[in-house]
């Protein structure tokens, strides 16, 4: 199984003259507190898209440089233990989990649909050919194929596996042989048997070197001999001895500078150079001394699994910490100066010390010291140390330069010291700066401020710097020196440190304004540049700077290291202690060949290499997440490669971004911006890795995310595009269907105006029939009978037969006048007023014949409102109904009724008279009932019959 018990002896390490523990390397470590499924780390796997992948005893750890983002048996996985892990294809990974199952993770996914459940896998490998090959608990080699593990035959306990080359691989366990197998046909062809101490582990490094971890005794050589056989061999001594005595080897691997990295159970050990064995332990800031894996990314970082947490190494600008005794001080190694490139003279606050740049060998400086407040070393030759007490001698390499008391200096504490081209001593004290001529005493004082730097330009003039009362810039001619104030170009008078690059630029290093760099400073076109912490220093506080061999300034503040980059007049800041995450006070550089730079701080002497990421292009930014408003979880990687739909009641989003970069990945810059909204410029850089966007108006946007690389510039951005849906009443088909419904409101009003102008010409249209039809003819009528009337005088009888005529036919128009005004008279459509018109009409006409009636009305009918064309074609079938007993029916009782029922408004007359066949009846005054009936969707029905009387019964919608 992948949890193997070591029987290890556990003594005191023995470590050889070869190891350097006065060395630090600066480690970073993750654990649960940071996101991790476990501390607990089995293995890891850098993936094509360049995220790092760990598998842990309590889940598989994906990390982004962000975040970690867990899977467990909580969100899919079959179980917790994590053995090995391989990306199969791009975002297509087996996880070989401990209880015999083995995941399928696609694209950030659990696939659970493609498990795989029928055996244990400890680790897998690819042989090439896009062969993948693993090895097992009790099963032996197994082959994935047709997404399964297919069983080779061959039954044996196995943990670990290498490919030797294109035609052999190599299995072990612990307490068990090496076995060689046939890559093609998998079948073994030998065994080596363990002689002293079990084997552990099996790597092959980049020269296709493999190597067998043993229990004890260090590491052997596989070798291949002639044919098919193999044995192993020693490797050089510094592979088996020192701590690989007593403990298990582990883990192993070659990094791109060819040093060997060593895994064992007592720690991580690092052989550079086949000579050097380092190792490093929890005391050096791993998280436990049990290593299982390593790994070294695409960037060059070493990453190492423990039992008890994460650590990652940045290799490149690496930075290596030099601890001596306790001797230094409060505020550590004070003081730096280069004697060569092979030797460097450093104070540590209350000695001075020679350091060995090769070795690391840090010896007492052998010369005269008089111990004082501090050393300066000007130029080549021997450090000069200064005494505080007063009318005490000064020493230097030139000898007794004179008596402090001689002079008009009160101070008796010395900052700094410069020597110029002529040998001339000038003396930085408390009180102002002391001249010494060449083996003369002191003989004037310049400058009567505190004094914190000195330095000469090319010009040969005499740079001071003040605590708090500015620059001075000594010129001497002859016997005089003259002193000119310079603090106008300045915008801070607390100088804490100067020095003039090559190309003639006077740095000036400030206590509350950063860095100023004066130009022309002899000329009258004299200018300053400005550089602050808006500008990228790690600090305002600027404490020394020094000039590489290639032209940059190496600037140390109160908050690390800075890289000034000059180019083209202008000046980059590359953060370099932000980036690989130290920030010690730096109180001295020296720049030395092959890029390393070698500095004195607040936490030892601190040797790095510069690698030249300030050069480095970013990389491409990803977005790895999208949290849409409204919903509870994070977008499918389906959904993240499609376009996302956001409704307006839900219109916020959030975005999650990172660079698969890790060597200081918190502190990557990104920037971002949304296109589509109101503001689509560029955010300012900042260290955040996730943005929210919250109500959003309708329409469309893309978002965009980028970071700065190493070297300053903006890297490919991401983009994601999404659109927000209108609400409904601002969409095209919202607008269509109002447009519509209005057309279809203005068609109908139009409609509804004509027909209620053609009824209203209609209504006209029939008075005007009316009164043609009634008063024309009555007219007509009266003329006629008067012609007669006239032409009948002389015979008295016939004329009064004519006037009686005429008589009735006016009686006659004038009801027809009454009957077209009642009808159009909008007061009477209610059925109170049509009643009280039919009780008088009834009246009318039946009193005078003597003829009984009864007139029924229903109350329930006065709620209703008649229309009036209905009114009046109810009552003109009522008049005409009656009209026809009147005249034809011989009646001497008549009935009638107006009542509502079943939803029916129903007129009824019923007379006593001598009925009728209605089939024999050609009589125009039914027809005109049926037609006025019909045109409101009634019924008539006529019940009569010869000698039986009359029942007429007229139905019309109560709803018309």
């Amino acid at each position: 199984m992948k949890i193997t018990t070591i029987i290890t002896n556990m003594l005191a390490l023995s470590i050889c003259t070869m190891c350097l523990h006065a060395q630090k390397i600066i480690f970073q470590n993750y654990s649960i507190q940071d996101g991790l499924a476990a501390n607990h780390i089995n293995c890891i796997m850098q993936d094509s898209a360049g995220f790092m992948w760990f598998g842990t005893s309590e889940g598989l750890s994906k990390y982004d440089g962000y975040k970690f983002t867990n899977y467990s048996t909580m969100n899919g996985l079959a179980f917790n233990y994590i053995n090995d892990i391989i990306e199969i294809a791009p975002n297509r990974f087996l996880i070989a989990e401990n209880n015999g199952v083995t995941d399928v993770v696609e694209h950030s996914e659990i696939a659970g649909s493609k498990r795989i459940s029928n055996v244990v896998i400890n680790k897998i490998i690819s042989a090439g050919a896009n062969k993948i090959l693993a090895v097992t608990d009790y099963e032996g080699l197994c082959v994935f194929e047709n997404n399964t593990w297919k069983k080779n035959g061959e039954k044996f306990i196995s943990t670990e596996i290498s490919r030797l080359s294109d035609s052999f691989l190599a299995v072990t366990a612990m307490g068990a042989p090496v076995t060689i197998l046939n890559t093609h046909s998998l079948k073994p062809i030998g065994k080596i048997t363990p002689v002293d101490y079990w084997f552990t582990m099996l790597y092959t490094d980049p020269q296709n070197t493999t190597w067998v971890g043993r229990s004890g005794n260090g590491l052997l050589i596989l070798k291949k001999q002639q044919g098919d056989t193999f044995t192993t061999s020693k490797p050089p001594p510094i592979f088996t001895t020192g701590i690989f005595t007593h403990t298990a080897v582990k883990c192993m691997l070659q990094d791109d500078k060819a040093n060997y990295w060593i895994g064992t159970n007592n720690g991580l050990v690092k052989i550079q150079a086949g000579k050097q064995q380092q190792v490093f332990t929890r005391q050096d800031g791993l998280p436990s001394n049990i290593i299982h894996c390593l790994l070294q990314d695409r960037e060059k970082n070493i990453w190492v699994g423990t039992r008890e947490g994460l650590c990652k190494i940045v290799t490149v600008n690496n930075v290596q910490i030099l601890e001596v005794g306790q001797e230094t001080g409060m505020y550590g190694w004070q003081q730096l100066w280069k004697q060569s490139e092979e030797e460097l003279f450093v104070y540590t606050g209350s000695s001075m010390k020679k350091v060995n740049t090769a070795t690391w060998q840090v010896s007492p400086w052998q010369g005269k010291v008089i111990t004082g407040n501090g050393a300066y070393f000007p130029g080549k030759g021997t450090p000069v140390n200064y005494q505080p007490a007063k009318a005490a001698p000064l020493f230097t390499n030139m000898g007794i330069a004179g008596n402090i008391a001689a002079s008009n200096i009160s101070s008796s504490l010395f900052a700094c010291a410069a020597k110029n081209r002529y040998g001339d001593m000038y003396y930085g004290a408390y009180d102002g700066v002391l001249f010494a001529r060449a083996n003369s005493a002191i003989s004037d004082t310049l400058v009567g401020s505190r004094i914190t730097t000195l330095d000469f330009d090319n010009k040969g003039a005499l740079w001071a710097g003040t605590w708090s009362n500015g620059l001075y810039r000594i010129t001497t001619k002859g016997e005089k020196n003259m002193t000119e104030d310079v603090s106008y170009l300045l915008p801070d008078k607390s100088i804490r440190s100067s020095f003039e690059d090559r190309d003639g630029n006077f740095w000036v290093g400030l206590r509350n304004e950063g860095l100023a760099i004066i130009k022309g400073y002899d000329t009258a076109k004299a200018n300053t540049v400005w550089l602050s912490k808006k500008d990228g220093l790690s600090s305002d506080w600027v404490k020394c700077m020094a000039q590489d061999s290639y032209g940059n300034i190496w600037v140390g503040t109160n908050q690390g290291l800075d890289k000034i980059i000059p180019h083209k007049g202008k000046y980059r800041v590359y953060n370099f202690g932000r980036i690989n995450n130290f920030s010690p006070v730096i109180y001295g550089i020296v720049p030395l060949q092959d890029d390393i730079i070698w500095c004195a701080t607040s936490k030892g002497l601190i040797r790095v290499k510069d690698f030249h990421l300030d050069t480095v292009a970013g990389y491409a930014t990803v977005i790895t997440a999208i949290i849409p408003g409204g919903a509870k979880n994070k977008l499918s990687f389906t959904q993240l490669h499609s376009n996302l739909s956001l409704g307006y009641q839900h219109s916020a989003i959030q975005f999650e971004y990172a660079v698969p970069s890790f060597i200081n990945e918190k502190q990557i810059l990104y920037s971002y911006r949304l296109l589509g909204s109101s503001d689509t410029s560029w955010s300012g850089p900042s260290t955040g890795h996730a943005i929210s966007y919250g109500n959003l108006q309708n329409g469309d946007y893309q978002f965009q995310v980028r970071s700065m690389g190493w070297d300053g510039n903006w890297g490919k951005p991401a983009t994601y595009s999404f659109n927000v849906r209108p609400p409904f009443w601002k969409t095209w088909w919202f607008f269509l269907a109002v447009s519509l419904a209005v057309l279809v409101a203005v068609y109908s009003f139009y409609r509804y105006r004509l027909s209620q102008a053609l009824k209203l010409q209609s209504i006209r249209n029939r008075i005007a029939t009316d009164l043609h039809d009634e008063i024309g003819s009555t007219l007509t009528n009266i003329s006629i009978l008067s012609e007669l009337s006239n032409q009948n005088l002389q015979q008295p009888a016939e004329a009064q037969k004519f006037l009686g005529r005429i008589a009735e036919e006016v009686n006659y128009s004038g009801q027809a006048l009454d009957d077209i005004i009642w009808s159009v008279n909008m007061h009477n459509d209610s059925f109170e007023e049509l009643v009280k018109r039919m009780r008088r009409y009834a009246g009318e006409l039946f009193d005078a014949g003597q003829v009984q009636y009864e007139l029924q009305f229903d109350e329930t009918l006065s709620a209703i409102k008649l229309n009036m064309e209905m009114r009046r074609d109810i009552y003109l079938s009522f008049k005409e109904a009656l009209n026809n007993i009147y005249k034809h029916a011989a009646a001497s009782s008549v009935k009638i009724a107006l009542l509502k029922k079943d939803g029916f408004i129903i007129l009824q007359v019923t007379d006593n008279g001598k009925g009728f066949t209605v089939t024999e009846t050609h009589r125009n005054g039914l027809k005109n009932m049926q037609h006025r009936t019909a045109k409101w969707n009634g019924a008539i029905t006529i019940n009569t019959a010869p000698g039986s009387g009359t029942a007429i019964t007229i139905r019309l919608p109560a709803g018309k």
